[in-house]
């Protein structure tokens, strides 16, 4: 119950979604996912970020294209909520807690010892800070620690963002069926 594939023998889906669900449900067997009869083979989103205005309206806009969202207003809160909800997409900020939490967060998920279940999810970071941390920290030894899969500054521009969404979760066309 806990992958949703019980969910799928009450209300059939197509083959691609089937596969989509059991690629999930098998994807690490450690995760635990709530409530998987809200969001059936929706693509989870993770919004992590101190700005109430900001996490309203790119959750609407996710939402709005189907996907299934839920926020953290702090890096602390934002881990503990992925080891809980298992999202397939982190969109985090860097500055929340400290000028350093989105990247505490970026390191804990992609090296921290307790989160090797959760490697393989993308992690698209969003800041004001308008240089993006592979250049801004080139010089440093462990650059790769700090590093997301994407990048974007703030304000949004959100066509790339929802393009930059859908390219780090794999999804062409619609989110709700990839």
């Amino acid at each position: 119950r806990l992958s949703g594939v019980f969910y799928l023998a009450l209300d059939p889906v197509s083959t691609d979604e089937m596969r989509s669900v059991l690629a999930s449900a098998f994807g690490c067997l450690a995760r635990k996912r709530p409530d998987t009869s809200m969001c059936r083979a929706k693509r989870r989103v993770l919004v992590v970020d101190d700005d109430a205005d900001f996490v309203a309206s790119i959750s609407t806009l996710l939402e709005s294209q189907g996907y299934c969202v839920s926020s953290a207003r702090s890096g602390k809160e934002g881990l503990e909520k992925l080891r809980a909800e298992s999202p397939d997409l982190i969109v985090l900020d860097v500055v929340m807690e400290d000028g350093w939490s989105g990247y505490a967060v970026n390191q804990a998920v992609k090296f921290g010892q307790g989160f090797e279940c959760f490697r393989h999810v993308p992690i698209l970071m969003v800041s004001s800070i308008t240089v993006a941390p592979a250049a801004q920290f080139s010089m440093a030894g462990e650059v790769d620690m700090v590093t997301p899969n994407s990048y974007l500054t703030k304000p949004v521009n959100l066509t790339a963002f929802l393009a930059e969404v859908r390219a780090l979760l794999g999804d062409e066309a619609d989110p709700v069926t990839a």
